[in-house]
């Protein structure tokens, strides 16, 4: 694969050719103190500032619990309910894989049908950022469905799939607001 970036290729030419170069330093942050401001303090302050920010973090942060919490609780579920072994519990699991490919399925879906929209409208090469949120906003949705789904069906007299297949829901949903 051949070189893209330029001062590389200004670097290699200069050693081919024999010819003395000199390059003004690379911009990305001229000293330590301006790439801790740019890489740690500006986020920061963002996250204790805008609300937005706060928000979002705070709703990350309890997705990210919820999904350890299940890793935690539904093998005590599936075994105390259903009788479950370690085997068929880690067999449950795989529908936690199925989630996963259905959210890169369904983003993949959901960047094809805003791209091309947004294309025809629209010459700028630029996405709008609601655009980009519509996984998400999906993911939500099933989130709270799946919570309510798993609670209410986690009992001996419904068939053991009934909950494993709103832990499906579950992990889709997380991983498109991921």
């Amino acid at each position: 694969m051949p070189e893209t970036y330029p001062r590389e290729i200004q670097r290699r030419r200069a050693k081919r050719t024999g010819v003395q170069l000199t390059l003004a330093p690379a911009q990305s942050g001229l000293t330590f103190k301006q790439m801790a401001i740019i890489t740690f303090f500006t986020p920061l302050r963002m996250l204790v500032t805008e609300p937005i920010v706060i928000a979002l973090a705070l709703y990350v942060g309890f997705i990210f619990a919820v999904i350890f919490q299940f890793f935690v609780s539904i093998p005590a579920v599936l075994t105390m309910t259903y009788m479950f072994t370690v085997q068929q519990v880690g067999i449950a699991f795989i529908s936690a894989i199925v989630g996963v490919l259905l959210a890169a399925a369904t983003s993949a879906i959901f960047d094809r049908l805003s791209v091309s929209r947004h294309a025809k409208t629209q010459h700028d090469g630029k996405i709008p950022e609601e655009h980009t949120m519509l996984p998400g906003m999906l993911g939500g949705l099933l989130i709270t469905a799946s919570l309510f789904w798993i609670g209410w069906t986690a009992s001996p007299k419904m068939h053991f799939m009934i909950p494993i297949i709103g832990t499906l829901v579950f992990i889709w949903g997380s991983a498109l607001v991921l």
